[in-house]
């Protein structure tokens, strides 16, 4: 019992376990917004919000869509990876790069889709829209550049957890890498009922 409410306590006080929930958050209003109201119809056809140009918007609705399934995978991988009794070198390295990967990929994706919508939408001649249009297309720019900052700090957590890794070159590393408060993966609740009796390698002075 004490185990458990250690380990939700841990995932708790995780930076990166709030980071994904709001990028999350983001990504269901960005292709929401887009899927909802985005496609506003002209002379009988419909026509993209963004300029009247369908890429933008599809560009938009793929990169929320990438967005919300990396999110939740990652959220998902994470509470396993913290589950694990057996510490496999060879998963958790796998996630830690996967993690910097996607992380990576999807703020460089949402930088291109904030440019592409904000220009198109600054060139678009919107007073045939509703009030309501309008304000989910400028909805659907801002959070794309939120997510741009929220992907961005998940990829440098994730790079500071896998440079400190590579840095220790030790296998056991993983402990003091998840369990360190301050990395980005929190604490594993065998950790942290050891935090006494385990020392961090990089505690120990450089030669």
């Amino acid at each position: 019992m004490m185990q458990e409410g250690t380990f939700a306590g841990t995932l708790v006080r995780t930076p990166s376990i709030w980071l994904r929930i709001v990028a999350w958050v983001c990504a269901i209003i960005v292709f929401g917004t887009i899927a909802d109201n985005g496609y506003p119809t002209i002379d009988g056809h419909k026509y993209c919000v963004f300029n009247l140009k369908d890429d933008a918007c599809n560009f938009g609705l793929a990169t929320g869509i990438m967005a919300f399934i990396a999110a939740t995978v990652l959220l998902a991988l994470h509470i396993v990876v913290q589950k694990l009794k057996e510490r496999n070198e060879l998963l958790l390295r796998a996630f830690e790069m996967f993690d910097l990967v996607a992380s990576a990929i999807l703020a460089l994706l949402y930088f291109v889709c904030f440019i592409f919508l904000a220009n198109d939408w600054r060139v678009t001649n919107s007073e045939d829209f509703s009030t309501s249009r309008k304000n989910n297309a400028r909805s659907a720019i801002a959070f794309s550049f939120f997510s741009v900052l929220l992907w961005g700090a998940l990829t440098v957590f994730a790079g500071l957890i896998v440079y400190r890794r590579f840095k220790g070159g030790s296998s056991s590393s993983y402990a003091p890498i998840v369990g360190d408060s301050s990395s980005g993966y929190g604490a594993t609740p065998s950790s942290a009922g050891n935090s006494g009796a385990e020392k961090s390698p990089y505690d120990q002075p450089q030669a």
